[in-house]
């Protein structure tokens, strides 16, 4: 007897698409920085991309608190 393809609904797709819009732009400054250093992803293990990211949205939202506590 042959399978039925089973399909996610329209909501689920919804989902499963904005998560994967916001794990790209999560990871976009790291991703930019090693494809500008002309490193790839096997070469640098993920190491390099996670130390950026950190970094960078370390300083975002160090700012965005500096700004919310200082209008307090």
């Amino acid at each position: 007897m042959p399978r039925q393809k089973l399909s996610a609904s329209p909501c689920l797709k919804k989902i499963a698409f904005m998560i994967k819009f916001l794990a790209a732009a999560f990871l976009f400054p790291g991703t930019v920085l090693i494809n500008a250093l002309g490193v790839t992803p096997e070469q640098d293990g993920g190491i390099m991309r996670s130390m950026f990211n950190m970094i960078f949205w370390s300083v975002i939202v160090v700012y965005f608190a500096l700004i919310f506590t200082l209008k307090t």
